[in-house]
Protein backbone atom coordinates (compact mmCIF):
# COMPACT_ATOMS: atom_id res chain seq x y z
CA UNK A 1 0.00 0.00 0.00
CA UNK A 2 1.64 3.10 -0.90
CA UNK A 3 2.31 5.54 1.62
CA UNK A 4 2.47 2.99 4.64
CA UNK A 5 5.71 1.44 6.59
CA UNK A 6 5.00 -1.62 8.88
CA UNK A 7 7.54 -3.25 10.76
CA UNK A 8 7.86 -5.49 13.80
CA UNK A 9 11.11 -5.06 15.65
CA UNK A 10 11.95 -6.97 18.83
CA UNK A 11 11.10 -5.10 22.36
CA UNK A 12 14.15 -4.89 24.01
CA UNK A 13 12.99 -2.79 26.96
CA UNK A 14 11.71 -6.09 28.60
CA UNK A 15 12.89 -10.01 29.37
CA UNK A 16 9.57 -11.38 27.77
CA UNK A 17 9.77 -12.46 24.16
CA UNK A 18 7.78 -9.53 22.93
CA UNK A 19 7.85 -7.64 19.41
CA UNK A 20 6.81 -4.02 18.54
CA UNK A 21 4.31 -4.00 15.44
CA UNK A 22 4.31 -0.63 14.20
CA UNK A 23 3.15 1.27 10.99
CA UNK A 24 3.24 4.29 10.17
CA UNK A 25 1.10 5.76 6.58
CA UNK A 26 -0.16 9.17 5.10
CA UNK A 27 -3.56 9.17 3.75
CA UNK A 28 -5.41 5.74 4.11
CA UNK A 29 -9.64 4.71 4.53
CA UNK A 30 -10.87 3.29 7.76
CA UNK A 31 -10.65 -0.30 5.39
CA UNK A 32 -7.06 0.46 4.99
CA UNK A 33 -5.77 0.65 8.49
CA UNK A 34 -7.78 -2.45 9.07
CA UNK A 35 -5.74 -4.45 6.82
CA UNK A 36 -2.50 -2.72 8.03
CA UNK A 37 -3.18 -4.09 11.63
CA UNK A 38 -3.73 -7.27 10.09
CA UNK A 39 -0.29 -6.87 8.55
CA UNK A 40 1.72 -5.50 11.84
CA UNK A 41 0.30 -8.03 13.69
CA UNK A 42 1.01 -10.47 10.83
CA UNK A 43 5.03 -9.55 10.59
CA UNK A 44 5.06 -9.43 14.59
CA UNK A 45 3.72 -13.23 14.99
CA UNK A 46 6.06 -14.74 11.75
CA UNK A 47 8.73 -12.99 13.95
CA UNK A 48 7.87 -15.19 17.13
CA UNK A 49 7.05 -18.26 15.37
CA UNK A 50 10.75 -18.23 14.13
CA UNK A 51 12.04 -18.06 17.34
CA UNK A 52 9.88 -21.00 18.29
CA UNK A 53 6.71 -19.58 19.99
CA UNK A 54 3.28 -21.10 19.04
CA UNK A 55 1.18 -19.07 21.07
CA UNK A 56 1.27 -15.02 20.60
CA UNK A 57 -0.89 -12.02 22.61
CA UNK A 58 -1.18 -8.58 21.95
CA UNK A 59 -2.19 -4.99 23.74
CA UNK A 60 -2.61 -1.97 21.53
CA UNK A 61 -3.20 -0.50 19.07
CA UNK A 62 -1.45 2.44 20.83
CA UNK A 63 -0.74 5.87 19.20
CA UNK A 64 1.94 5.91 16.97
CA UNK A 65 3.62 8.93 14.55
CA UNK A 66 6.27 8.66 11.79
CA UNK A 67 9.55 8.59 13.73
CA UNK A 68 7.76 6.85 16.86
CA UNK A 69 8.90 3.59 18.50
CA UNK A 70 7.91 4.08 22.15
CA UNK A 71 4.30 3.25 23.61
CA UNK A 72 2.51 7.14 24.28
CA UNK A 73 -1.13 6.24 25.11
CA UNK A 74 -4.40 5.79 23.63
CA UNK A 75 -5.54 8.97 21.47
CA UNK A 76 -3.74 11.50 20.30
CA UNK A 77 -4.72 15.53 18.96
CA UNK A 78 -4.96 16.04 15.33
CA UNK A 79 -4.46 19.50 14.26
CA UNK A 80 -7.62 20.53 14.95
CA UNK A 81 -7.17 19.93 18.61
CA UNK A 82 -9.53 16.79 18.63
CA UNK A 83 -8.70 13.79 20.20
CA UNK A 84 -7.93 11.04 17.20
CA UNK A 85 -7.82 7.00 18.17
CA UNK A 86 -4.75 5.58 17.59
CA UNK A 87 -5.53 3.06 14.08
CA UNK A 88 -8.05 6.26 12.59
CA UNK A 89 -7.02 7.89 9.61
CA UNK A 90 -6.06 10.93 11.40
CA UNK A 91 -3.48 9.34 13.42
CA UNK A 92 -1.05 8.80 11.39
CA UNK A 93 0.45 5.49 13.02
CA UNK A 94 -0.21 2.17 15.53
CA UNK A 95 1.93 0.58 17.84
CA UNK A 96 1.04 -3.02 19.15
CA UNK A 97 3.14 -5.03 21.79
CA UNK A 98 3.16 -9.09 20.62
CA UNK A 99 4.39 -11.64 23.27
CA UNK A 100 5.05 -14.91 22.46
CA UNK A 101 4.86 -18.17 24.98
CA UNK A 102 5.57 -21.92 24.08
CA UNK A 103 2.37 -23.71 24.82
CA UNK A 104 4.30 -26.57 26.35
CA UNK A 105 5.42 -24.03 29.16
CA UNK A 106 2.53 -22.75 30.16
CA UNK A 107 0.60 -23.55 33.67
CA UNK A 108 -2.40 -22.35 32.37
CA UNK A 109 -4.21 -20.35 28.99
CA UNK A 110 -2.80 -17.28 28.95
CA UNK A 111 -5.90 -14.76 28.50
CA UNK A 112 -5.14 -13.44 24.80
CA UNK A 113 -3.19 -16.30 23.65
CA UNK A 114 -3.93 -17.05 20.08
CA UNK A 115 -2.49 -20.55 18.17
CA UNK A 116 0.05 -19.13 15.68
CA UNK A 117 -0.92 -22.28 13.15
CA UNK A 118 -4.43 -20.47 13.62
CA UNK A 119 -3.54 -17.17 13.57
CA UNK A 120 -0.90 -16.75 10.65
CA UNK A 121 -3.47 -17.70 7.66
CA UNK A 122 -6.39 -15.60 9.35
CA UNK A 123 -4.28 -12.53 9.90
CA UNK A 124 -3.07 -13.03 5.87
CA UNK A 125 -6.73 -13.00 4.92
CA UNK A 126 -6.93 -9.82 6.78
CA UNK A 127 -4.12 -8.10 5.49
CA UNK A 128 -5.43 -9.42 1.74
CA UNK A 129 -2.56 -11.62 1.31
CA UNK A 130 -2.50 -15.08 -0.44
CA UNK A 131 -3.71 -17.48 2.76
CA UNK A 132 -0.53 -19.52 2.06
CA UNK A 133 1.87 -20.35 5.50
Amino acid sequence: MAGASCDAVRDTATTDPAYRARCTYGQVTPADIDRLRAFALLKATLALKKDGFDQVGWTGPYEATLGTSTRSGNSAVASGGAPVPPGTPGSRGFDYIVRGWKSQGMTVTQVGAHNVSRLIPELRRQAGLASAN
